[in-house]
């Protein structure tokens, strides 16, 4: 019994220690988890702030890029109108510049009509007989100038027989200095031709009445104002066939 007694108050003093010593567990627990809890907090706050910073870069990037898209696509489209209108503007220089060649050069149109036809032919277009687009223009002009070519080469060649015309129609003047002035003086080539023929017949009637009057001293020159009727050089074949092989 006396053991019991002193027995008691021992481990009553050991749960009392116990006690405090778990309640001192519990403290320093609860400190350490509100401790762990503050630092866990903290941490999560600093990675939402990270997170929110990283967005916000996010969406300013992006919001940059898609501005920058957005610049990018209205230069495009500006470029793609300015082009559509060049193209227009072309097509239009095209058609103005093949009709003009057409209405200077006339005779080219059968060329340039095969050249678009062939042409039609190699790209294999399912309507060959379709009004001509800027491309078939373009085409028939290519063709034109193909052929102005090959008359500019002839008229190079011309320039040098219209000068040698005028040193031959005209041996005692002096040559023409440019196209124009030859132009002008053959405009007169006719006339001149006619005086030469003209010239000719006086010369040879002079050349002719010449033998005839060495020949026949007392020939009268008045009797030859016109032909005599029923002459026997015109009525006989023969002696005609003679007089024209002289």
């Amino acid at each position: 019994m006396f053991t019991l007694v002193f027995r008691i108050p021992a481990e009553k003093e050991q749960l009392f220690t116990a006690h405090r010593e778990v309640k001192e567990q519990a403290m320093q627990a609860e400190l350490r988890h509100a401790r762990e809890l503050k630092e866990a907090k903290a941490a999560a706050e600093a990675k939402l702030d990270e997170s929110l910073k990283e967005y916000t870069n996010s969406i300013a990037v992006l919001r940059a890029e898609m501005e920058e898209e957005t610049v990018a696509r209205k230069a495009a489209q500006d470029r793609l109108a300015l082009l559509e209108a060049e193209q227009k503007e072309y097509d239009r220089l095209v058609l103005q510049t093949d009709a003009l060649a057409l209405r200077l050069f006339p005779h080219s149109q059968a060329h340039a009509v095969n050249k678009v036809a062939e042409r039609r032919v190699e790209q294999e277009m399912a309507n060959p007989d379709a009004p001509w687009d800027p491309y078939d223009h373009l085409v028939a002009l290519s063709a034109r100038v193909q052929h102005m070519r090959s008359v500019d080469r002839h008229l190079a060649d011309l320039l040098d027989v219209a000068i040698q015309i005028c040193k031959v129609l005209w041996p005692k003047e002096p040559v023409p200095a440019n196209i124009t002035l030859t132009t002008n003086r053959l405009k007169h080539a006719g006339r001149r031709i006619r005086e030469w023929k003209c010239s000719a017949a006086r010369a040879g009637a002079d050349a002719a009445l010449r033998i005839a009057c060495s020949w026949y001293d007392d020939l009268d020159l008045d009797a030859f104002h016109s032909l005599r009727a029923d002459a026997p050089t015109d009525t006989d074949p023969a002696r005609t066939a003679k007089r024209q092989d002289r």
